[in-house]
């Protein structure tokens, strides 16, 4: 008699948290569609943003100041005969790898003119925008975000 009267509100228990169950489980969906659509978008969002950013290498790493990043990004742009205004350059810091500068143009259309001169003749040196007689290449590369390395990275290891 026990046993069964036990069995009967273990039977009501279960009935019960599985008719809680059901709503959390549409609830939790909900919510992990929601989820990967702001990840969705955040990568994309992401992939605007660094737009407009370069990734400069072979600047000596003495120099650091923002404002002496600055006229060299200026200078980069007369070498090429652009006019880089100094308020078109929103940020210039260096990177944890020491001899790299991340550059955040305010305008796409002056970052975009300064990557196709430098892609059209790839000679850019020390030599063209300081004030030295070393000859060591200065390498321009787009900004990427980490989801589209993944990206390249993954089709680099297909070929």
């Amino acid at each position: 008699m026990i046993a069964t009267e036990v069995k009967t509100h273990f039977g009501e228990l279960k009935e019960e948290v599985n008719s809680v169950i059901e709503p959390i489980k549409l609830e939790v969906q909900k919510i992990e569609k929601d989820v990967a659509w702001i990840k969705e978008d955040n990568f994309h969002i992401q992939s605007i943003e660094c737009r407009r950013d370069l990734i400069l290498s072979g600047i000596p790493s003495n120099i650091r100041d923002s404002k002496a990043l600055r006229e060299i990004i200026i200078k980069i742009g007369s070498y090429y005969q652009i006019v880089v205004r100094p308020d078109e350059i929103f940020q210039c810091v260096r990177m944890k790898k020491d001899n790299q500068v991340l550059i955040k143009f305010g305008n796409l259309f002056t970052k975009e003119d300064i990557m196709k001169a430098y892609l059209r003749s790839k000679d850019l040196k020390l030599s063209h925008i300081l004030d030295t007689n070393v000859e060591s290449r200065v390498y321009l590369n787009n900004h990427f975000p980490h989801h589209i390395i993944r990206i390249i990275l993954y089709c680099r290891r297909l070929k």
